[in-house]
């Protein structure tokens, strides 16, 4: 009799190492997810951070928007083709939207700074010839 309680003992202290092994590891296994999901939220935040949609729902990639000019009312997104796209607002409401690429260099215009081709002191060239001003803001203390 003895022999049979020393094995089921024996058993018993191997079933829960095999269980305390298999429950580190499924730990493991859902940290792993769990960093695999955030990895997946930048994916997505960056994803949507390199393009702009604007209020009728046109998406306007980063890559191609040279820059935004205020002109009150309107919001005027300047492409790289050309084209222009209009919106209702402001430079200062949409700047914190904006990625770090884009300079405001002045109240009513932000430059994406991989479309400025000159940069004087007063203004600034982007690549289709457009000449922005240039107003540095200092901040009062």
């Amino acid at each position: 009799m003895l022999p049979i309680v020393g094995m089921f003992l024996i058993l018993m202290l191997l079933f829960f190492f095999l269980f305390a092994i298999l429950w580190k590891r499924n730990g493991k296994i859902q940290k792993g997810k769990s960093e695999v999901f955030k990895e997946l939220d930048e994916l997505k935040e960056l994803a949507a951070k390199n393009q702009i949609i604007i209020e009728d729902k046109t998406k306007i990639p980063i890559t191609e928007l040279m820059y935004i000019s205020e002109e009150k009312p309107f919001l005027k997104f300047h492409l790289g083709n050309g084209e222009n796209l209009l919106m209702q607002g402001k430079i200062q409401t949409i700047k914190n939207e904006l990625p770090p690429n884009f300079i405001i260099c002045h109240p009513n215009y932000a430059v994406n700074s991989n479309f400025i081709k000159k940069i004087n002191t007063r203004d600034l060239i982007v690549m289709n010839g457009d000449v922005l001003p240039i107003e540095v803001m200092v901040s009062k203390s």
